[in-house]
């Protein structure tokens, strides 16, 4: 069997989705069974931890720049009589 640093990028994307999947499940599971996620809360990743695993940071910055770029001569407010 290959070592999971060796492992193909797709193989080591199926098998984080099928885990999540699985997790997902016992949440769902939960919520059928007591009517609110409560018992699932302590496995699950605080707001932090996800932020620092995704690199929310970088991204935030990556997508505002993204967000906010400006076309010369067009006017965003509307007033764009020119056009």
């Amino acid at each position: 069997m290959t070592s999971w640093r060796n492992a193909p990028r797709f193989s080591k994307a199926s098998n984080a989705f099928r885990t999540s999947d699985g997790a997902a499940e016992r949440v769902l599971d939960a919520i059928s069974a007591h009517g609110t996620q409560e018992s699932s809360v302590p496995e699950m990743l605080t707001r932090a931890r996800l932020y620092d695993l995704v690199d929310y940071e970088a991204y935030n910055q990556f997508d505002t720049g993204i967000f906010n770029f400006q076309v010369p001569g067009l006017d965003i407010t509307g007033n764009n009589s020119n056009l």
